[in-house]
């Protein structure tokens, strides 16, 4: 039986691959190009690929953080968490 995501992002982990001379550096997953990523140069590109490919990770651990606050929870940091997975999540 498959259960259906709810989130509807490429399923990570994601990977960084640098670049080389003839193509950006790139973002994968499950051997699938996700974004090509340029940048101003060799260092901010790769470390930009680098940003991008966490993401998977990131939104695991907002939501194993929000797990852990209660309703009541409503300081900056708890607003923060909860804002960041409602964007992740097509909100505003």
């Amino acid at each position: 039986m498959t259960t259906e995501r709810k989130e509807k992002w490429t399923p990570g982990p994601y990977a960084a691959k640098p670049e080389t001379p003839y193509v950006a550096a790139q973002v994968w997953s499950d051997g699938l190009i996700i974004a090509d990523v340029y940048g101003e140069s060799c260092e901010a590109t790769q470390a930009s690929a680098k940003l991008f490919a966490a993401p998977p990770e990131l939104f695991e651990a907002l939501v194993a953080i929000e797990s852990c606050l209660s309703p009541a929870d409503n300081d900056h940091a708890a607003q923060k968490v909860r804002a960041a997975i409602a964007k992740a999540r097509g909100g505003q």
